[in-house]
């Protein structure tokens, strides 16, 4: 089974480059400033890492 750090880091890496792409669809989309991109970061950030724990409870991995 994986240890609880590998698995925060992975989360981890995986919501940073699930940000970024959203970040740079966004701005490539809406020809949007550095600013908006900062403010999506804000809000994507709590909600990938709520994302990736509710998978991770969901899949059984602390059972």
């Amino acid at each position: 089974s994986l240890g609880v750090d590998s698995i925060v880091g992975t989360i981890s890496n995986q919501t940073s480059e699930a940000v970024s792409s959203i970040t740079k669809i966004a701005e490539s989309a809406t020809g949007t400033t550095s600013e908006t991109g900062s403010t999506i970061n804000k809000l994507a950030l709590p909600a990938m890492i709520l994302a990736g724990l509710f998978l991770i409870l969901k899949s059984g991995v602390f059972k």
